[in-house]
């Protein structure tokens, strides 16, 4: 499936989570998204971000979920808007 083999490309070792497709994109829309420190809980609720209900960044902390389940054996298929991000997701 194109989408398994895309999202295979993705570097998982460690943040910022980008996929290489994704990176220039970044570059160019999102200034300085991709130079963000790494955060890990700890530092998330300590940083600037914590509590910036108006900063719409990506947070690249944190591992993207492309989607769930086997998509080979799926009978239906649920797409679903962007669940943001909550402190929990931490």
């Amino acid at each position: 499936m194109r989408i398994v083999e895309f999202w295979s490309k993705c570097p998982l070792g460690r943040p910022p989570f980008v996929h290489p497709d994704d990176r220039d994109a970044l570059e160019t829309s999102g200034p300085g998204v991709l130079k963000l420190p790494a955060l890990d809980f700890k530092r998330f609720i300590r940083s600037e971000r914590f509590g910036d209900f108006e900063d719409r960044r990506f947070h690249l902390s944190l591992l993207p979920m492309p989607y769930v389940g086997d998509l080979e054996r799926a009978d239906i298929f649920l797409l679903t808007l962007n669940p943001g991000c909550k402190v929990s997701d931490y």
